[in-house]
């Protein structure tokens, strides 16, 4: 079995406060990323499923440069 997981990493929620570029956009080069939480709740079913019946996990994200 082959399961896909889609992930991608989100502005921590509990880093201090946003920061906003000049142009009143979130500066992502200044705020931490995370994984996003349902993702990780996705990724954790994924690899269950993985050892209770085999097969591989691949994850697939796609993200801000």
């Amino acid at each position: 079995m082959r399961i896909v997981v889609l992930v991608k990493p989100v502005p921590d929620p509990a880093s201090a406060g946003e920061r906003l570029g000049p142009d009143m956009r979130l500066d992502r080069a200044a705020t931490p990323a995370v994984v996003n939480a349902n993702d990780e709740y996705a990724l954790e079913a994924a690899l269950k499923l993985v050892e209770q019946h085999g097969g591989e996990v691949t994850l697939l994200s796609m993200a801000p440069s």
